[in-house]
């Protein structure tokens, strides 16, 4: 129907393009009168003729020098994705400049439809041709795919947050004492969408960390996730995610570091995990993975870093190097057994620590709902011979250990 409108548009604007110059108005009106219904009728053949042709036909001519015919065989190669994807692809290097930026802008078109088979595939398609070099082509389809991928990415943020998904800047620890502010996409119980709206994630450009918090996320979410362009590090917390599931993950090709916290894994998990491509670390706490399988799961993920523990977090931030406690999180362990910022971590359960990476090792020996005593230092202000001092007092801290 577009087709037909569209000649007889061609038509009328010619047509009116004369008028000024035609010297009967009446003898033009006529003219216009007959070739109105003369262009209806032929578009109306045309119309019906040319559903019937081929893609490879109407690849053709939208090389046409025709204007019409270009238009007409373009709008119909844009309601054919079906047929029309894979001939336009294997068409782009032998046409001429003109129809590969005609076919290209059909691809784009395409690609705006996220939500379809046919939007994916033509995405994949312009993410192919922008691999292909310095041609003309490949260069068209960067910008294209760019200029849909912003596009596509604000729409994506836009829809998540609505569904309560947290997409932003955020102070991250990793279970170490380094921090550090990233864009994250976090999923956890508050999110009031499904594992099929996460689609949309595959156009997020920002976010270079997801977490997956709560007992729903299963294989189904993490098919979607695995998409995103720019995710380096995962952490799954608590999901009904298996091993087999986990196998996912060796599709992403920026994998840094994996954080796998309280979910019910084994030493059966060990050999899956060890294919992975994990190129920074992978940590694991609060598993059924045993201490015992550690030596395995290292030799597997060789040049990985891998830090285990059974789960207990303590819920602090200190100095790596002086162990003084510069943050207590509230609600934790540390801040219900009355650890203060200020205080110097000096030993666990009798054991003397030099630095943060002692203090990790010995916490990640007790779970979540594990009690340890905790030595630390602080300082008091008292009057010493009628002098106010500063006093250093060793204080011994009973402390049940948290979830991180």
């Amino acid at each position: 129907m577009y087709s037909m409108n569209l000649l007889i548009e061609v038509v009328r604007s010619f047509l009116l393009s004369i008028a000024a110059r035609c010297p009967t108005r009446f003898c033009f009106k006529r003219l216009l009168g007959l070739t109105w219904i003369a262009c209806f009728f032929h578009s109306a053949i045309l119309a019906e003729d040319t559903n019937l042709q081929s893609v490879s036909s109407l690849i053709e001519k939208i090389q046409s020098d025709s204007y019409a015919s270009r238009e007409i065989a373009y709008q119909l190669l844009l309601s054919r994705p079906d047929e029309a994807l894979q001939p336009i692809e294997d068409s782009l290097p032998k046409v001429d400049h003109d129809a590969a930026t005609r076919l290209i802008r059909l691809l784009g078109a395409w690609a705006t439809r996220p939500d379809s088979g046919n939007g994916i595939q033509a995405w994949e398609a312009l993410e192919r041709l922008s691999a292909g070099g310095v041609t003309s082509n490949s260069q068209l389809a960067r910008y294209v795919s760019t200029a849909i991928a912003l596009e596509q990415s604000e729409v994506a943020s836009k829809k998540l947050k609505g569904l309560s998904a947290f997409i932003g800047t955020e102070m991250i620890q990793v279970v170490t004492a380094a921090k550090y502010d990233l864009c994250i996409l976090r999923i956890d119980d508050t999110f009031r969408g499904t594992a099929d709206d996460l689609l949309a994630t595959r156009w997020l450009l920002d976010p270079v960390l997801v977490r997956l918090d709560g007992k729903r996320i299963d294989r189904k979410w993490l098919e979607k996730i695995i998409e995103m362009p720019n995710v380096k590090t995962v952490q799954l917390k608590h999901t009904s995610l298996t091993a087999d599931d986990l196998q996912l993950l060796g599709q992403m090709k920026t994998l840094d570091t994996l954080e796998i916290l309280y979910m019910p894994l084994d030493d059966s998990s060990v050999e899956t995990l060890g294919t992975l491509p994990i190129w920074g670390s992978l940590r694991i706490f609060g598993t059924e993975i045993s201490p015992s399988a550690l030596p395995k799961l290292e030799s597997l993920l060789e040049g990985t870093q891998v830090v285990f523990g059974l789960g207990g977090f303590l819920g602090i931030q200190s100095n790596a190097a002086t162990l003084e406690v510069s943050q207590v999180t509230p609600g934790s362990g540390a801040d219900k057994g009355g650890m203060m910022v200020g205080d110097r971590i000096l030993s666990i359960d009798g054991k003397l620590l030099q630095n943060f990476e002692q203090l990790r090792k010995e916490l990640g020996k007790s779970p979540a709902g594990g009690h340890v005593t905790i030595e630390v230092r602080r300082y008091k202000r008292e009057i010493v011979e009628e002098r106010m001092m500063v006093v250093p007092v060793d204080v011994m801290l009973p402390i049940t250990l948290g979830e991180q």
